[in-house]
């Protein structure tokens, strides 16, 4: 451990006392004090028809689907690979990268994309188009490719770039809100609807002892689709 003037360097009272002044100075904040309503994305991609649009709005309408149904963070969703997908009903992705998140004590959430009666809100639907218009396209198991030629796999860069341009489309700041606000947005939405807590918790990763939440929303698990069912909803 390193010293100073003979204490360790966490202990030394100078340095304590001005890490907490900085703390004070400078509290920690939330990126976002409000957030978007999905229901304002979820209006834009429903009007890019599934059956019927091209591969650049059908990759965007089927991240924009993905990032709010699951509530995962971009590099998740860049990390699925064909060979993670259990074609159950609800479907079952269950991922097998190290993500930000994954531990030897947690292991990776599995994402569950229920058949949805809106068929243009319809992840699972919207999955099983972009697979098929793709087929001929890849080369390797990861789901997403590129929009252009020669197609290459994807990565988080480029599906934040692809979430960045859904909200400029819908109108949304792009100035204030970045492809990470689709965490925000869709966690706060499944709040609000009233998804019991230890199924957020459950559906997007966060860690079954997670202070706040669990503290005040502790209830049992129940249905794996809830989420995804509810944040798709368009009230």
């Amino acid at each position: 451990m390193e010293e100073v003037n003979g204490e360790g360097i966490g202990q030394h009272r100078q340095i304590v006392n001005f890490m907490k002044g900085v703390s004070r100075l400078r509290p920690a904040a939330a990126r976002y004090t409000v957030t978007w309503d999905p229901n304002v994305v979820l209006c834009k991609v429903r009007s890019w028809v599934t059956n019927s649009c091209d591969l650049k709005h059908l990759s965007l309408k089927l991240v924009s689907l993905l990032a709010l149904a699951t509530g995962q963070r971009v590099q998740a969703l860049a990390s699925i690979r064909l060979s993670d997908i259990v074609w159950t009903n609800p479907i079952q992705i269950r991922l097998t990268s190290c993500l930000k998140t994954t531990t030897v004590s947690r292991s990776n959430p599995i994402l569950i994309l229920p058949y949805y009666d809106d068929c243009q809100l319809c992840p699972a639907k919207t999955l099983l188009r972009y697979i098929e218009c793709t087929k001929l396209l890849r080369s390797e198991d990861g789901l997403f490719i590129g929009i252009v030629k020669p197609h290459k796999p994807v990565g988080s860069q480029t599906l934040s770039r692809w979430l960045t341009m859904v909200l400029k489309t819908a109108g949304i700041d792009v100035t204030k809100f970045h492809a990470h606000s689709f965490r925000h947005s869709a966690t706060s939405k499944a709040s609000l609807v009233g998804v019991n807590i230890d199924t957020i918790l459950k559906r997007v990763g966060w860690a079954k002892d997670s202070q706040t939440f669990a503290k005040y929303y502790n209830r049992p698990f129940e249905n794996p689709s809830e989420f995804a069912e509810k944040v798709l909803a368009i009230e």
